[in-house]
């Protein structure tokens, strides 16, 4: 008789590790020492959070696994939160500051933008915190640079494309709602623009052809997200507003994640070069 087939092992489920928000560093690292290390870190608030306090720990979270070659995606406790702005909020109700010294207000429509090329941990900090500042059952515009973005862009021979760009963008925000790849529903897909429901949230990722893409046309996006390197940016996209005569959008800045021992910032640049160096 042929010998029974032996049956392989499931694979085990990614591990979730679960962290106060804020945590501190000794906190962090504990965390993603475990073997095998976490595939999520779950954040849950212990007081009221601000954006600043939220962004400060995500990116100390990145930068640690980065550091530790660990792939995360972090995640946030659901907390109960106070009504999300909407199209109807005044002028004077929103800040063009990157200032967040007030407890995080949920947002029903936010905005975020960048090439997203070879998505690395200061991405995954930019995308983190978007969701962050967005109300359940929200929209995300997500603008994604498109060709003529990409012109003066270094070793551009290993640029991704842009559906690909897109597709890691979808997918690295499924891991942050903690949503299964089944779970996505596509609402729409054209050559620029591809919509999905992740959950009850609906990512618009769209093709931007100029910076501001529709940052400055869109009237129900009520705050954008951006980094040190695109804070200039946040103040164009207002003056741009203004002249069209919409209200101004508020403006919050997340720091960047630092290269372990490099003393310089993550870059898809970087990564394209090592691509292209075989390094």
């Amino acid at each position: 008789m042929p010998p029974a087939p032996t049956s392989r092992p499931a694979p085990a489920p990614p591990s979730e590790v679960s962290l106060p928000l804020p945590a501190t560093p000794t906190q962090i690292n504990a965390a993603l020492a475990t073997s095998p290390p976490p595939s999520t870190v779950l954040l849950t608030p212990t007081t009221p959070t601000t954006f600043e306090a939220a962004s400060a720990t995500v990116a100390a979270v990145y930068s640690a696994a980065h550091a530790r070659d660990v792939a995360v995606t972090v995640r946030f406790a659901p907390a109960p939160a106070p009504a999300p702005h909407t199209s109807s909020t005044s002028p004077a109700d929103t800040h063009n500051s990157t200032s967040s010294a007030a407890t995080h207000t949920p947002h029903a429509v936010v905005a975020v933008g960048g090439t997203f090329d070879h998505l690395h941990a200061g991405h995954r900090l930019l995308l983190t915190m978007t969701a962050f500042t967005l109300a359940p059952h929200g929209r995300m515009v997500v603008g994604v640079s498109g060709p003529a973005l990409l012109g003066s862009k270094q070793f551009a021979a290993q640029m991704e494309s842009w559906p690909t760009r897109v597709a890691s963008v979808i997918g690295f925000l499924r891991g942050v709602y903690g949503v299964p790849e089944e779970g996505v529903e596509e609402l729409e897909r054209g050559e620029e623009c591809v919509v999905v429901r992740i959950g009850g949230v609906t990512v618009q990722c769209v093709m931007l052809h100029e910076p501001c893409g529709p940052t400055i046309t869109d009237e129900g996006i009520t705050l954008l997200v951006v980094t040190e390197e695109t804070r200039r940016g946040g103040e164009v996209v207002n003056e741009e507003r203004r002249k069209r005569g919409l209200r101004e959008l508020e403006v919050l800045c997340v720091g960047l994640v630092a290269e372990e021992g490099e003393g310089g910032k993550l870059s898809s640049t970087e990564l394209r070069r090592r691509e292209a160096e075989g390094t």
